[in-house]
């Protein structure tokens, strides 16, 4: 991403002094007599930035969250009506289209289930009724901060640990972490299914997690669900009319590698 002087996402992210909507995490400048108040993207005003839409934008001045923002589509951060709101655009693209409209629906599955708290998910048309985009609120605050399910297992850990093992060795760690077994075995059940359902082919570590106070560091409980576009066939709709094709053998990324295991 070599633009204006900055050649890597590491020196923008640098440049941005580390700041994300996910933690309270950041890097304060040797010498400088900077506090987290003054900087951080929920109390304060920032950039709205998009690269991909104009690759000319100037990153000298002010701060962006666009720079620790990850994720496969193209997205951007803004504030509305004093809200955090996390724009994905569908670039115009019939994959685009169909993973925003799964952001959607896979809200108003959980919404009406209504075990577990979800991200809603909210459509952004134009005047001609085409999807443009998604956006949803953030669920993090100064005061909560997001950790990710990769963060509750050892990196060393993960090369040897896949399905039911990697499973159990979360669902431990979570417990360890202070959260009561029969919730955090009932929330990866739920998890699974609701999966499962929509085919979702994307529960990697890093699409769910906790919730933990970033003040006294205890965690508080699961994050609500989020990250549900990479579902329902969304990059191949025809598929279905191959008689070679088995939705159990379908390979997803996550604590399984295919629908089968995950329903099992």
């Amino acid at each position: 991403m070599r633009i204006n002087g900055i050649a890597t996402k590491e020196q923008f992210a640098l440049k941005n002094l580390g700041l994300s909507m996910s933690d309270c995490y950041w890097i304060r400048p040797i010498g400088s007599d900077i506090k987290f108040g003054d900087v951080n993207f929920f109390d304060n005003h920032f950039d709205k930035i998009d690269l991909n839409r104009d690759s000319s934008v100037k990153l000298s001045d002010g701060l962006t969250p666009l720079a620790t923002t990850t994720g496969q589509m193209r997205k951007h951060w803004q504030i509305k009506a004093g809200k955090r709101v996390l724009f994905k655009s569908s670039e115009d693209k019939l994959e685009g289209r169909l993973q925003c409209l799964n952001e959607v629906l896979g809200y108003e599955l959980h919404k009406r289930i209504g075990k577990y708290a979800a991200v809603k998910y909210s459509l952004a048309t134009s005047a001609n009724g085409d999807i443009k985009g998604v956006s949803c609120p953030a669920f993090t605050s100064a005061d909560l901060e997001y950790v990710p399910m990769l963060n509750m297992v050892r990196e060393s850990e993960l090369i040897f640990l896949r399905g039911g093992k990697l499973r159990k060795v979360l669902i431990d760690n979570c417990v360890s972490a202070g959260l009561e077994r029969t919730c955090v075995t009932s929330f990866f059940s739920y998890l699974a299914a609701a999966d499962f359902i929509i085919s979702n082919k994307d529960r990697h570590l890093n699409n769910f997690g906790l919730l933990r106070d970033s003040n006294t560091l205890r965690y508080v409980g699961f994050a609500p669900i989020f990250d549900n576009g990479n579902s329902m066939l969304f990059d191949n709709v025809y598929i279905a009319d191959d008689p070679k094709f088995k939705l159990l053998k379908t390979e997803i990324s996550g604590v399984y590698d295919t629908d089968k295991k995950l329903l099992a």
